[in-house]
């Protein structure tokens, strides 16, 4: 009898089979964290801790620790391009990635807070949850990073479509296809947003882009640059829906703004979008981060751009304090837009509670 060798496809089953499957869904699926896989991997069996180290905690790990049964596993990752192997006796996943069961598909990505380039972050899983595709029609979508939303979306659609600007992202978008056996219904582009799909049209649109206030006077860098304003790729999005909409259908976008208080400057951006490209948008807004000079939310802003960027804090929290100053803003609106055809009406939520330490729901009284 011909032996099977695995292949990517194997490698969910055999983690189901061994409990890694197991030990992650102990955990809320919406908030990924290290710390928590961490905590806990004293009270798993050895040969499970192996597997946490190489595909959760982004560390080496021996080869021959690798349980008996998985010593193909090796061979597979360094086959797609996921890992790479010390003089054949050790083994780590790439750039800081990790392998995370959510909801029933299996990712290769960037967990939060341990990389931005194959990023999968609350936003991201703020928008799986809340995306609602038609049975049976077709997705687009764009800004799509790992491929989180398409394998999501797939197992309502005909068909997906993924596309993502950067090259070696979109590239691991096709593993993390592979790896869940969606080749048949999801296809994944490198492009620039509606590039690849001109002339095509989608019963949903999804969008998770970058969204990050980014003053124009600290050095260009594309990870999660929003603009000025956090709304530059969002606008981009919203230009395009118009031809990408099938008659029927819709547009779900998760997003930040640079804004006032009652979010006048968010209402005026969007606002002639909607009415030049006959758009209804339904805006949720779901929390409101005080932008203020010494505020908490800006600190933290200020120290995470500096770290991605490698700059001083001082100059980037004055590129900051000149934007805000700029634009007249105090607050940082987080919203999710929900976008039909329609004659240009703006319909906008304000859902914040104040001090709120969840930016994309609504905390439970």
């Amino acid at each position: 009898m011909e032996k099977i060798v695995p292949d990517l496809a194997d490698l969910p089953v055999a983690l189901v089979r061994i409990g890694f499957g197991e030990f992650v869904a102990n955990f809320d699926p919406l908030r990924p964290r290290q710390i928590n896989w961490l905590m806990h991997r004293e009270k798993v069996p050895n040969h499970l801790k192996v597997l946490l180290d190489l595909f959760l905690l982004c560390r080496e790990v021996g080869i021959p620790d690798l349980p008996d049964n998985l010593d193909w596993i090796p061979a597979v990752l360094v086959r797609y391009h996921l890992a790479d192997v010390t003089e054949g006796r050790t083994l780590r996943l790439r750039h800081n990635m990790a392998l995370l069961p959510i909801l029933g598909r299996w990712l290769f990505c960037n967990p939060p807070g341990t990389g931005s380039k194959y990023y999968v972050g609350d936003d991201s899983l703020a928008l799986m949850t809340r995306v609602m595709p038609s049975m049976g029609g077709t997705v687009l979508d764009l800004c799509a990073g790992s491929g989180l939303q398409s394998l999501h979306c797939a197992g309502w659609a005909r068909q997906v479509t993924s596309v993502e600007c950067d090259a070696e992202v979109a590239a691991l978008a096709r593993v993390n296809v592979l790896l869940n056996s969606l080749g048949d219904r999801v296809t994944a582009f490198q492009g620039d947003l509606f590039e690849p799909v001109l002339g095509q049209r989608f019963d949903m649109v999804i969008a998770n882009p970058p969204l990050l206030p980014y003053p124009d006077a600290l050095p260009d860098h594309p990870i999660g640059q929003g603009g000025s304003n956090g709304m530059h790729v969002t606008c981009r999005i919203l230009n395009g829906l118009q031809a990408a909409m099938a008659d029927r259908g819709h547009a779900q976008i998760v997003s930040a703004c640079l804004t006032d208080r009652f979010n006048q400057g968010l209402y005026d951006l969007v606002s002639p979008i909607a009415r030049n490209h006959g758009l209804d948008i339904k805006v949720s807004v779901l929390s409101m981060q005080d932008m203020t000079e010494n505020g908490h939310s800006i600190q933290a802003v200020i120290r995470a751009v500096a770290e991605e960027i490698s700059a001083e804090l001082e100059t980037v929290r004055q590129a900051y304090v000149d934007l805000l100053r700029q634009r007249n803003a105090t607050h940082l609106s987080f919203l999710l837009l929900l976008v039909t055809h329609g004659n240009g009406a703006i319909d906008m939520t304000d859902m914040s509670v104040p001090g709120s330490a969840d930016l994309w729901h609504v905390d439970p009284l």
